[in-house]
């Protein structure tokens, strides 16, 4: 006891203050310097702390209390050393607003509370993971160390041992995604000696605390006395820790895989190219030729196996019937069926051995039926033909055939089980780049969980071992190897219940993953493919769009041809025009009494002219002005339907 006094009057030391560990003195020093660097993320202000602690102690009612700063933990130990009376078990729970918040503990009480527990130093690796950060880190640290002491010499009879383990929580704050895979530090301690047992668990909620008080409750803590007891309640502890770690799983990759189909489901039944429609092969198949019902072109049927059956309509058959029997006998010759109203010597010229009645009353539901005569003649004309006697089959379905079926909703298109029930999607409308970015989160969620998983299989696995490995250990001692023996076999085989359980959900993630890899590249291709149209598209206008260009040059060019015509004849007219015009002026001004000769004397009117410019100038002044104005209202309205088309143009451009 003196030297666990020494060890906490150097508490702000730890590690390295620990009077006996395993580690060397390096690596304690290393610890301790980890331990300081992370201060300030890893633990919280003291006024904020809130460390809850319950004491079972021999002989009273649980103690309960929560230690919220140094000298209330100093108190509280104290207090059991004064009495010398220390707990049968204490759990002390250590935890955080949230997962990733910094924990309500302050690091002087750390180190101190680690110093008086002795807590081997290498239990700090899986306390770094926790405190303050905005995205996880280190969070895929794991394993278990164990210090198991059975040694008569030293009279040292003690289990020490911690580990981790994840589970997957729900977290309905996160909008993406209302799971988070969440993580939980355990330390264990067991004197086989005095019987004492102390657990530290730190955790990012209080979930672990309140399972943990009622499983000791459940299991009779309180009313522990004997070594064998508590050795045996630890291990319902232990168990209750490990189902934890396997409650959630089944749930949180059903979610996974529900979000998968949700965003890749309609890719499988996505129309890239329509099938190929099927031409009557009249000459080339003669007895399938008269085939025909109602007229309709159908697709041609997918090519699926189903059960056959010795008896069809009441015949015995040759060899069973497949749906892919008559389709190979319908392919080789044609691609597309017709049925006729008289088909009965051309269908049995291909099948000797059926009743065609019989046969599509058989398979009517089928997808061959549904394909074969169509979607609604195979429903309605399947319940007409379902009737046991061969007889009365033939005149239902010769009914059916003259008569015309009933109205029925018909069967809808063949998709994948769990496709959305709607209209098949487009290849231009369902998928897109964002789609892809969602599923590589579900990958790497997925491939998160696969890699837990593995982690808690290799800690469940240790923690199995270690507790088996106990029962063969000549220095266990042996009241509590008898007394606990069923105990530890139980907890052997849940543990390994527990095991069975992961594994079975890792192959779940393995097979979602490799789901997600098939889906995801037939996204790919389907975008790929979107984008090779988009191409297409854009090829196709821009050759349409060179093709009217090249039309406009051709027509431009004969206008051009036209005009140049047209150039060179208003070139002469206007040579004459102009090689006239003097004359004509003259001859003009000559025919009018404003110069006149008479009598070989020229007579000029000065009054004439007058008034011929007083009439012929206002005259042209008025027609240049109509022709001004007239030019005015062309060009605005020329321009006006050139904003007009501009504002069109950006309106579509938006």
């Amino acid at each position: 006891m003196d030297s666990i006094f020494e060890s906490c009057r150097d508490y702000h030391t730890y590690p390295r203050n620990l009077q006996d560990d395993d580690q060397l003195p390096h690596r304690l020093a290393l610890y301790q310097d980890e331990l300081k660097s992370h201060d300030g993320r890893l633990f919280g202000d003291e006024k904020q702390a809130a460390v809850y602690v319950i004491d079972f102690v021999r002989g009273r009612e649980p103690r309960s209390d929560c230690w919220r700063s140094l000298d209330e933990l100093e108190g509280w130990l104290r207090m059991y050393d004064t009495q010398k009376r220390e707990p049968k078990c204490r759990y002390t729970f250590i935890d955080a607003p949230h997962s990733r918040a910094a924990l309500r503990i302050s690091p002087r009480m750390l180190r101190f509370m680690f110093s008086y527990y002795q807590v081997m130093a290498c239990f700090l690796e899986f306390i770094f993971p926790f405190g303050r950060q905005e995205y996880a880190e280190d969070s895929y640290f794991s394993g278990l160390k164990e210090n198991v002491r059975l040694n008569d010499k030293r009279r040292a009879f003690e289990i020490r041992l911690c580990y981790n383990l994840r589970s997957a929580e729900r977290s309905p704050s996160q909008k993406d995604f209302p799971w988070s895979i969440r993580q939980t530090a355990v330390f264990h301690s067991i004197d086989l000696e005095t019987g004492e047992a102390l657990w530290i668990i730190i955790k990012g909620n209080k979930l672990l605390k309140k399972r943990l008080e009622e499983t000791s409750v459940s299991t009779g803590i309180p009313q522990v006395g004997t070594n064998s007891e508590v050795f045996s309640a630890s291990l319902v502890q232990h168990f209750m820790l490990c189902d934890w770690s396997a409650e959630n799983w089944r749930w949180y990759i059903n979610d996974l895989d529900a979000e998968l189909q949700a965003l890749s489901r309609d890719a499988i039944a996505l129309p890239i190219d329509q099938p190929a429609r099927i031409e009557s092969a009249a000459a080339a198949s003669p007895p399938l030729a008269n085939l025909r019902t109602n007229s309709k072109k159908i697709p041609a049927p997918v090519h699926h196996n189903y059960p056959g059956s010795d008896y069809i309509g009441g015949v015995q058959l040759q060899s069973p019937i497949h749906d892919t029997d008559i389709l190979q006998s319908f392919s080789q010759q044609s691609t597309s069926v017709d049925i006729e109203k008289n088909n009965s010597t051309g269908a049995n010229q291909c099948f000797p051995h059926l009743n065609v009645g019989s046969v599509l009353g058989r398979l009517s539901g089928t997808k061959f039926a549904s394909s074969l005569l169509g979607s609604a003649t195979a429903v309605d004309c399947g319940d007409a033909l379902h009737s046991s006697g061969r007889g009365e089959s033939r005149t239902d379905f010769k009914k059916c055939r003259t008569e015309g079926c009933p109205k029925s909703s018909g069967v809808p298109g063949w998709k994948p089980p769990g496709a959305r029930q709607k209209e098949q999607p487009s290849i231009n409308e369902t998928f897109s780049v964002g789609d892809l970015q969602r599923i590589h989160y579900i990958e790497e969620k997925i491939q998160e969980t696969i890699l837990v998983l593995k982690l808690d299989m290799e800690v469940l696995l240790r923690l199995r071992q270690l507790y088996c490995s106990l029962r063969t250990n000549e220095n266990f001692p042996a009241i509590i190897g008898t007394d606990c023996s069923t105990d530890l076999m139980r907890f052997e085989k849940r543990v390994l219940a527990i095991e069975d359980t992961h594994r079975l959900q890792l192959s779940r993630a393995e097979t979602l993953l490799q789901l997600l890899h098939n889906r995801k590249e037939l996204l790919h291709d389907i975008i790929q493919f979107q984008s090779m149209k988009a191409n297409e598209l854009s090829a196709r206008r821009a050759q349409t769009s060179a093709d009217n260009m090249e039309s406009m040059t051709v027509s431009m060019h004969e206008i051009a041809r036209k005009t140049n015509q047209e150039t060179v004849s208003m070139r002469v007219i206007t040579s004459v025009t102009l090689f006239f015009l003097p004359g004509t002026f003259v001859a003009t001004i000559m025919s009018t009494d404003i110069i006149s000769f008479v009598d070989k004397k020229s007579v000029f009117q000065l009054k004439g002219l007058r008034i011929y410019l007083a009439i012929s100038v206002p005259m042209m002044l008025l027609t240049f002005m109509a022709w001004y104005v007239f030019y005015r209202m062309e060009r605005r309205r020329d321009e006006l339907v050139q904003h007009i088309t501009q504002d069109h143009q950006d309106t579509n451009s938006v």
